[in-house]
């Protein structure tokens, strides 16, 4: 495996003994000018070669100089040796001079010229292509904007100025037209509406049936929907007329004639037939009741059911969605009232029962019950011989849930949050829970105290460890964790220590515990372009080991020249530029 070095090697002087260069079967490829004057052994041909920066040069004296050079067409000169000199022949409309060929602007003497790719223009954008047969094709601008066609057509994205001749499709008229007053360009689609003047004939098509029409004159004869219009047709659901309308003649109605407000027909004591003068005689003869509010208020006083037998149910209404509004007061004598409601709404603030309670205590056993169906009622009820409310299920005193009861309990409780005095309480052991628990403690020595935890002593059961911010008195056994400020004395070893009391060196640089230190830097460097690096390693020193090697197998060291800037940076310095983190230098302090 060869050595690589990255920079040059410079030997001062010295020499180069036993130098063997590097053997090859071919020429080397992808060189460029920054390989200039670089040099190897062609074991093929037998020859060493340098790169003079575009082709490589033979220095082997095994091949010999050029034995002729002969002129070839449209070339006059040549030689066997020495200096040899070439000249291009000219001709009609072609001129050569010392270092081009100028071929005369205006020409007379071209009659033809003929191929499948030619191209004629000023560059790439603005050109005359003749690539596809049978087809013109002018780019201006880099666009095909206009192309003549074997059909004779000439495809363009825009004319300027005026065209002769009918275009075969266009997007707009030039002048628009109007159709029945609205104009008309072809860019869009109108609604013609036809003027009452222009319309002829004397029947409207079946399928107009979206008009609307506010005003028409006379009607004197048609059909309306199948009937004679002067026979005034009039079914159930026409018949909704306002004002005084006058009818003529005989007049069929069928279902209800309603009449609403002050609505009534007159002009019927005029008839003659006997039959409508019967009718009238029947309405003129009949004798409707008082329904006056003190003819109402006796008819309620003595309501009774439709039979007239006592003690049955009196119904009001038959429609179970109505509302029956009473605005005065409300006196129910019976002994049951029953509501068959799903909701009832009370607005008193206050509801009042055993209201006719004539004694000088409240009546035992008053309350509200909920009706159980199959099950037990519960009930909150008062007891007079217990002097208290009770709430039951069934027979039996039942549970009261609430988040606070104000004023005195009597009684055990299941649970507690507060006891005002308690002389014993239950303690379970916890000898392995992974949690923090807090140290209870008091204010006094003796007498009634409040229980107190302070969140800076806890301890937790798994690992065994009491924590507090500071202990004062003596302390024996491996102390875990800080110390600090200790009044008493502290025997044993100290298991961590915030740093050391006396600061030790590590190559050079001082470390106490207190922070991290780095006695090395390692980076990845290279970004293509760059061929001198600053690596920044602050290590606070020159005394420094620096070493580059590949970033990728088989990660060879490579020698690269380099220089200790300052105390915390090197500069790498390579022939040609890395690539991106190509290498990988690693910075170690030594002193």
């Amino acid at each position: 495996m060869a050595i690589k070095f990255l920079q040059n090697v410079s030997l001062e002087g010295g020499e180069l003994q036993n130098v063997v260069l590097h053997p090859l079967s071919s020429d080397p490829s992808g060189l460029g000018a920054g390989d200039q004057g670089r040099i190897f052994y062609n074991s093929t041909s037998d020859v060493v070669k340098y790169w003079n920066g575009s082709a490589f040069v033979t220095l082997s004296s095994t091949v010999g100089d050029i034995t002729a050079v002969t002129a070839g067409d449209g070339l006059t000169g040549g030689g066997s040796s020495g200096d040899v000199t070439l000249n291009v022949v000219g001709g009609d409309g072609i001129t050569a001079n010392a270092n081009d060929i100028a071929i005369t602007a205006a020409q007379t003497t071209i009659t033809s010229i003929l191929n499948t790719s030619l191209v004629l223009g000023r560059d790439n954008d603005n050109k005359v292509t003749f690539a596809t047969d049978n087809q013109i094709t002018f780019r201006v601008s880099g666009n095909d904007g206009v192309i003549f066609k074997a059909s004779g057509e000439i495809e363009a994205t825009k004319f300027d100025g005026a065209l002769e001749g009918n275009a075969d499709t266009a997007t707009a008229l030039a002048t628009a037209r109007a159709i029945n007053g609205v104009d008309f360009d072809g860019t869009a689609a109108i609604t013609v509406t036809a003027a009452a003047g222009t319309l002829t004939g004397s029947t409207l098509n079946s399928g107009v049936t979206a008009s609307s029409l506010t005003s028409v004159g006379t009607i004197a004869t048609g059909v309306w929907n199948g009937t004679a219009i002067a026979s005034a047709y009039l079914d159930a659901d026409t018949a909704h007329l306002s004002g005084t309308q006058t009818f003529t003649g005989a007049k069929t109605f069928t279902g209800t004639l309603a009449l609403t407000g002050t609505g009534r027909i007159t002009g019927i004591d005029t008839v003659s037939a006997s039959t409508d003068a019967a009718n009238k005689a029947y309405v003129d003869g009949k004798t409707f009741d008082d329904v006056s509010n003190a003819n109402l208020l006796t008819a309620l006083a003595n309501l009774e059911s439709a039979s007239g037998t006592a003690d049955e149910n009196i119904v009001i209404g038959t429609d179970s969605g109505d509302t029956i509004v009473i605005t005065g007061n409300l006196q129910v004598l019976g002994t049951t009232t029953t509501l068959d409601t799903q909701n009832l709404t009370v607005e008193d603030n206050n509801i009042v029962l055993s209201s006719g309670n004539t004694t000088s205590a409240a009546i035992d056993g008053a309350g509200i019950t909920l009706e159980g169906g199959t099950g037990d009622d519960v009930t909150w009820m008062w007891s007079a011989s217990s002097t208290r409310f009770e709430a039951k299920v069934g027979s039996s005193l039942t549970r009261i849930a609430a988040s606070d009861f104000y004023g005195n309990l009597t009684g055990n409780s299941t649970t507690a949050t507060t006891a005002t005095v308690a002389t014993n309480v239950t303690a379970v052991a916890n000898n392995s829970n992974n949690e923090t628990v807090y140290l209870t403690f008091v204010d006094g020595a003796t007498g009634q105290q409040g229980i107190e935890t302070d969140t800076g002593l806890n301890y937790n059961p798994s690992t065994g460890v009491l924590t507090t911010t500071s202990v004062t008195g003596n302390l024996t056994g491996n102390v875990t964790g800080n110390t600090s400020g200790s009044s008493g004395s502290c025997t044993g070893n100290a298991s961590t220590a915030t740093r050391l009391e006396t600061a030790r060196e590590i190559n050079g640089i001082s470390f106490n515990g207190s922070a991290n230190i780095d006695t090395g830097h390692a980076a990845n460097i290279g970004d293509g372009s760059n061929t001198s690096i600053a690596v920044t390693h602050n290590l606070g020193s020159r005394d420094v080991v620096c070493q580059v090697y590949d970033n990728s197998s088989p990660y060879d060291t490579l020698y690269v020249a380099h220089e200790r800037t300052d105390t915390n940076n090197v500069t790498f310095k390579f022939r040609s530029a890395p690539t991106t983190d190509q290498y990988r230098v690693v910075i170690q302090r030594v002193m």
